[in-house]
């Protein structure tokens, strides 16, 4: 939903699937010769550990079909130190009020949805 109304990425382009073993399938595409590779950042890296089916991604690597295997790519932290972490903890500040919780979510997302917004805010909440 956040993907579609914030970014307009539209439903057809969007899989919900699991996240450490993508259903290829689910794409259209063929398991046999597509292959898979699930991106981290630096600090989410460890969620995720080599073993049977998933490798370490390497540059110049010719890549097997998720039948066989899946690879972990690993990207930097942004220097600003944004992170999910960082954006729950700003919109459960308690010392924040409205509208400086409203910018902290323009900022992380870069565009501000009042819909989107509340729907964000309000499972944040749940989850206190």
């Amino acid at each position: 939903m956040i993907m579609n109304k914030m970014f307009n990425i539209p439903l057809s382009n969007i899989i919900n699937t699991m996240p450490y073993r993508p259903d290829i399938a689910a794409t259209g595409k063929d398991p046999n010769n597509t292959a898979v590779l699930v991106v981290f950042s630096e600090k989410d890296a460890g969620r995720l550990q080599p073993g049977n089916y998933f490798k370490m991604y390497s540059d110049n690597e010719e890549l097997l079909s998720s039948d066989e295997a899946g690879y972990i790519y690993t990207v930097p932290v942004k220097d600003d130190g944004r992170s999910a972490t960082t954006f729950r903890n700003a919109m459960r500040m308690p010392g924040l009020d409205e509208k400086q919780r409203q910018a902290a979510f323009a900022d992380f997302f870069g565009a501000f949805n009042p819909k989107m917004y509340e729907f964000i805010k309000d499972k944040l909440n749940e989850r206190k």
